[in-house]
């Protein structure tokens, strides 16, 4: 049964965690409820990612490997989604590692704008540059880069994705945006 939090019994959340518990031990026809519910975020996510063909086969593992261990899950507050979002953000690393590829997604971004401007070492880079950058960068720092400025995710989001507290996706944040500026600052990719 689900759970009463302080929105009461109509809170969304609690209709989710139900299907997630029923899941969990067994039932098949909620976790099919989760798969509608997700499907399109998860495929979007990939898609976002990579080409129509890869979205489609990881958006398929994605849930096929979510069935198979949701017996590890553990409701702790952030949504079944996010969940998710990792199973294919950790799908997609490893395809990237597997390919020895460097290579960001970067196709139909122009420029990489943040909400800060003046705290933003890339301004006026364009996608082809900022993936040069973003190559010279350690695999953690590259991710709360693309994460936080180029994803336009929240600090919690990310935390969520990258399994950390929001201070150390903060902390982490500042040190690959240090790392960043040194690199354009020391480079000629940037074309500064």
């Amino acid at each position: 049964m689900a759970q009463r939090g302080r929105a009461g019994e109509d809170n969304p959340a609690n209709g989710e965690r139900e299907l997630v518990e029923r899941a969990i031990g067994g039932d098949r026809d909620s976790f099919e409820a989760l798969y509608g519910l997700h499907v399109e975020a998860v495929f979007a996510f990939l898609r976002a990612r990579g080409p129509l063909e890869l979205a489609e086969d990881f958006t398929a593992e994605t849930f096929c490997r979510a069935y198979q261990n949701i017996g590890r899950y553990e409701w702790r507050g952030p949504p079944f989604r996010a969940w998710l979002l990792c199973i294919a953000r950790n799908l997609l690393i490893a395809h990237w590692r597997a390919k020895e590829s460097k290579v960001l997604l970067l196709d139909d971004l122009e420029t990489v704008v943040t909400p800060s401007v003046d705290a933003d070492p890339t301004e006026g880079v364009n996608a082809g540059q900022m993936a040069a950058l973003l190559a010279t960068l350690s695999t953690r720092h590259r991710e709360v880069i693309e994460l936080r400025f180029i994803e336009e995710r929240t600090v919690a989001e990310t935390a969520t994705l990258l399994a950390m507290t929001g201070e150390a996706v903060r902390a982490l944040t500042l040190r690959a945006m240090k790392q960043l500026r040194k690199v354009s600052a020391h480079s000629d990719i940037s074309g500064h």
